[in-house]
């Protein structure tokens, strides 16, 4: 009896443990998106190098690698003289050309760069929702000094445009005349996380 009662005893002890085990189990399920390796962009270092001036919106189409929230812009900064930019995210109405039905999703506080070769960042004003069934233009703006970067000569368009005061206020939407760079991919990226 008494052998009975303590068998009884471990039972009731160790049985809501292990229901808690497997409950705490279940809620700590694997991220789908992680900041550490999702983007929307690229994190690869181009082997060309250019600049945006100032005003300049300097654009890529991308659709990001898995569905979440924006998080960090990251901007790889050539040379050693201090330079300022944003990275701003549009939504693409579906047709892959930058016009007034794409409209502005969220911007990064101001990135600063001083060092060659170093990836740069600022966060994103707010975490808005991206998903991978959806393009989005991932533009950077240079500052009044000119943003020096890297790019790739890719398969990937640049498209870019000139806005009198879009660094102080980006525009609302991709409205205007733009150019139209082939094989130019920006290094740069916003991270995506759950």
């Amino acid at each position: 009896m008494k052998r009975l009662l303590i068998i009884l005893c471990i039972l009731l002890f160790v049985t809501p443990c292990l229901a808690n085990q497997i409950i705490i189990g279940k809620k700590k399920a694997a991220a789908s998106c992680s900041v550490d390796t999702n983007e929307l962009g690229t994190r690869t270092q181009g082997g060309s190098n250019s600049y945006a001036l100032g005003d300049k919106l300097e654009c890529n189409l991308w659709v990001p690698d898995c569905s979440g929230k924006l998080y960090t812009a990251y901007l790889e900064h050539r040379g050693t003289g201090t330079d300022y930019a944003k990275v701003c995210v549009y939504t693409d109405d579906g047709d892959s050309e930058p016009d007034a039905g794409d409209s502005l999703l969220e911007c990064s506080g101001v990135i600063t760069g001083n060092e060659n070769e170093v990836w740069e960042s600022a966060a994103m004003g707010s975490n808005p929702d991206v998903s991978t069934g959806t393009s989005y233009w991932i533009c950077m703006i240079g500052g009044s000094t000119a943003w020096n970067y890297f790019y790739a000569a890719s398969g990937l368009a640049r498209k870019d445009i000139r806005i009198a005061g879009a660094y102080t206020t980006p525009p609302s939407d991709l409205t205007g005349s733009w150019n139209n760079s082939a094989n130019y991919q920006i290094s740069m990226y916003v991270t995506v996380g759950d």
